[in-house]
């Protein structure tokens, strides 16, 4: 299989080199799993730069590298997937298969990934598509990557730190974390409904419970205001909680739309440091799955996109093509699923 070259450089280079300027914060992921009506998922992208979002289908059948030098895995995709990736299919954040399990990819500036091993090792631009094409749940999820082994490789000198956060349409919700080189895995442990960045999530969890949600009576903080990782996860913490019971499947996406649009970062906005006040990362775009009936929901801020796609819509039989689209394109509204093209795959 060929390796993935030029538009994958391109993307990777501009964001490396404002990750040697910044330490900025990025994203807020919110899992409703209690409102009866459809398991929901929400998650906001903020980035120092455009990441080019593109929406691509991948159909069971496909034969599939993990990139990640010595030893790297390889497998064919047991179950189609719809992921979002950074201009090219080979560098995904973003993603729900068609089992209703999903992933997300958010910003950790602390963590320390695992020294190689002898376990097969999947790249991280794939590794969330490595877990969307072999599982359908998190149990499943959580045995793979016991099995297998996430081993970035420096592309264009710069690894990319994250955690990862994925759920199922059970309602079932796991967090992962590398802290001083090793695997923490949040499953029951601590709430994973919520996700933000740093510190990590057994600290971040502490948080919520001291402030007042709305309200004063008993002279505890209000709800933070800032874009800082801490404020956004107490702010998302006290939104899913008072989350109304809605009506319908439509009602409980709007609602949960109403609380991740309060975590965006606007641009022009500014994080305070020790070391002087730096860009904020703003928010580029927004999805919302819908694991229990099979629906993306995605909006893109620059183009003003606001379009959905139905899965049932999207063909993903063995034979069928791989499908692109740019979430960028101008005018993007409604259902879209007609508008996908079929790529070559392997993509250079």
């Amino acid at each position: 299989m060929r390796r993935p070259g030029f538009r994958l450089s391109i993307v990777l280079t501009m964001l490396a080199a404002f990750l040697l300027f910044s330490q900025a914060d990025a994203c807020t992921r919110i899992f409703w799993n209690n409102n009866g009506k459809a398991m929901l998922v929400a998650r906001n992208m903020d980035l120092a730069v455009d990441d080019l979002a593109t929406l691509y289908v991948f159909p069971v059948g496909i034969r599939k590298n993990g990139y990640a030098g010595t030893n790297s895995a390889v497998w064919t995709t047991k179950y189609g997937s719809v992921v979002v990736g950074a201009g090219t299919p080979y560098y995904s954040s973003d993603g729900i298969n068609t089992r209703g399990f999903a992933f997300h990819c958010l910003y950790l500036i602390t963590t320390v990934y695992e020294a190689r091993d002898q376990r097969p090792g999947v790249s991280l631009g794939q590794y969330g598509e490595f877990l969307l094409d072999n599982a359908a749940t998190v149990s499943e999820a959580l045995d793979l990557m016991g099995q297998y082994q996430l081993a970035p490789e420096p592309l264009v000198g710069t690894i990319w730190p994250i955690h990862i956060a994925i759920e199922d349409a059970s309602g079932d919700s796991a967090v992962i974390e590398f802290v001083n080189g090793q695997m923490k895995v949040y499953h029951g442990s601590v709430p994973t409904t919520v996700l933000t960045n740093q510190p990590t999530l057994d600290i971040m969890s502490q948080y919520p419970p001291l402030y007042m949600y709305f309200g004063n009576p008993n002279g505890y903080p209000l709800l933070p205001g800032d874009i800082d990782p801490a404020s956004r996860f107490i702010r998302a913490s006290a939104f899913l909680l008072t989350l109304p019971k809605p009506a319908n499947v439509t009602d409980a996406v709007s609602y949960l739309f109403s609380a991740i649009r309060c975590e965006v970062e606007p641009f022009g906005s500014v994080e305070p440091s020790t070391a002087g006040a730096s860009p904020g990362w703003p928010t580029f775009w927004t999805s919302l799955y819908d694991l229990t009936n099979k629906w993306i929901y995605f909006e893109h801020t620059v183009p003003r996109n606001d379009f959905w796609i139905n899965m049932k819509k999207l063909n993903f039989l063995r034979g069928a093509p791989v499908l692109g689209l740019s979430a960028e394109i101008a005018g993007l509204q409604g259902e879209v699923s007609a508008f996908f093209k079929p790529l070559p795959y392997p993509y250079k």
